[in-house]
Formats: C-alpha cells, sequence, structure tokens
C-alpha cells in the first residue's frame, strides 16, 4: 500500500512538472517577438490575416524595432484591402529600415492601388536603384503596369524587358508584354509573348486559362486559323466569363466561315 502511494504521488509530481514546464513554454512563446512573428506569418501564408494581425502586434509590442512585422502588418491590411493601414504600416517599416527595397516595392504597389502614381513610381525607382535587391523583376513589373495605366506603351515594354532579363520565366511579365503587343496590333510578337508565358507556366499549380484564351486571340488575328480553333475548342468548356465566351463563340463562327468559302 505505502509502494502504491508513493507511485501515485511521484506520477502527481510528474504530472505538476509537465504542467509547469508546458506553462513556461506557453510564457516563452507569449513573450518572444520572434515566435509571434513567426506565427503571423504562419495564418498569412494560410491566406488568414485576421489571424496574423494580432500576432505581428504582439511582436511589436515585445520589440518596437521590429520592421519585418510592420511590414508584414502592411502586407496583411493589404490583403484586407485597408490600403491606407497598409500604407501607414509600410511606411512604419521603413522608418526603421530605409534599406528595405521589398517593402518600398510593396509600398509603391499599394500607393498604386490609391491612385497615388508618382508616389508609387518613385517607390519603384528606389527599390530599382538598390544594388543589393535581388528581386528587382518586381518593380520593372509594377513600374511596367503603372505606365500602362498612364498609356506609356513603350516605356512599359521597356520595364517589361528589364523583368524578363532579371528572371526569364516570369509569367506575368510575359502576359502583360503580349497584352500590350495586341494593343500596338503586333500579334505575331504577341503570340511570342504568350507562348514564353506557358513556356515558364508550371500548369500543375496554376491555371492558364486566361493565357491560352490571348495565344488563340492572337493566332486569329495573324491568320493562323487552325491553331486558333484548336486553343479556343481545348478551353471552351473551362471558360466561365460571358465577355470571354462572346468573343470565343464570334471568332470559332468566322472561323469556320473562313474556312467553308
Amino acid at each position: 500500500m505505502k509502494k502504491q502511494i508513493i507511485i501515485l504521488l511521484t506520477v502527481c509530481l510528474l504530472l505538476v512538472s509537465c504542467v509547469s514546464a508546458q506553462k513556461k513554454v506557453e510564457q516563452s512563446r507569449e513573450n518572444s517577438p520572434e515566435y509571434q512573428y513567426n506565427m503571423g506569418l504562419f495564418f498569412l501564408n494560410e491566406g488568414k490575416p485576421d489571424l496574423a494581425i494580432p500576432h505581428f502586434n504582439r511582436s511589436i509590442a515585445l520589440r518596437a524595432d521590429n520592421y519585418l512585422s510592420q511590414h508584414a502588418l502592411g502586407i496583411a491590411y493589404s490583403m484586407k484591402g485597408e490600403l491606407e493601414q497598409a500604407a501607414s504600416f509600410f511606411q512604419k517599416a521603413l522608418l526603421i529600415n530605409p534599406q528595405s527595397s521589398e517593402t518600398r516595392n510593396n509600398l509603391g504597389m499599394v500607393y498604386q492601388e490609391m491612385g497615388f502614381l508618382e508616389k508609387a513610381e518613385k517607390e519603384y525607382q528606389a527599390a530599382i536603384a538598390d544594388k543589393n535587391y535581388a528581386s528587382k523583376a518586381l518593380p520593372h513589373y509594377n513600374l511596367a503596369r503603372l505606365y500602362v495605366m498612364q498609356e506609356k506603351l513603350q516605356e512599359a515594354v521597356f520595364q517589361l524587358e528589364s523583368a524578363l532579363k532579371r528572371d526569364p520565366r516570369f509569367v506575368m511579365a510575359y502576359s502583360l508584354k503580349g497584352n500590350i503587343m495586341e494593343q500596338l496590333d503586333r500579334y505575331r510578337d504577341a503570340v511570342s509573348c504568350y507562348r514564353g508565358a506557358l513556356d515558364s507556366l508550371d500548369t500543375h499549380f496554376a491555371d492558364d486559362t486566361d493565357i491560352q484564351f490571348n495565344l488563340a486571340r492572337a493566332y486569329y488575328h495573324i491568320k493562323e486559323y487552325n491553331q486558333s480553333r484548336r486553343i479556343f475548342e481545348q478551353i471552351y468548356n473551362l471558360v466561365s466569363d460571358p465577355a470571354m465566351k462572346k468573343e470565343m463563340d464570334d471568332m470559332l463562327a468566322e472561323i469556320k466561315k473562313i474556312r467553308s468559302v
């Protein structure tokens, strides 16, 4: 009986010890700016900004100069569509670390969405000018988007070519360049761009229907009707947008008419 009591007491002590250790771990995590930041990042990557924000705020409360958490809050509020809040946090991040070109690029994107194009251009240019910034393809691409908004198509093409030199598999840069080539009635160049986009796209992880549609339309305009029809028929049931569907129907009908002559 005495032995059983001792065993019982030992087990109880072990349980108390485990609970105590668990509380210490929880307290340690609660007071760790790095842990709070990583938890916020986890939720951000899961597409749950509302769950991420409290962790980033806690990280900043524990360490005021944590520019990564300020930057991450900018991303979180961007995801929520709260652009003024997003800009504010990106600005705070830059006050702590003015050398963060990633933050400048993101701030530029927010400014652009808010319609502050001059401010956006300034941030993109600053990111591009940073010799140590490894992801310059992104601000080049964003600057191209801005120039398209301003109808500066040649300047946009230059920026896209700069982006593709830095990242030859940049799908969105190929696609946007193809759109511009179509606007300039340079449909053969558009075909080349869209084919470049498809060659760079990992179709196991992305939907290429829009690019295929644009490629088929470009083929139609250079009178490569067999290629155009083949692609349209391939993607026809994948397209749900009524305007795209009508455009396909019109071009397929025209191809059929041409072939019947």
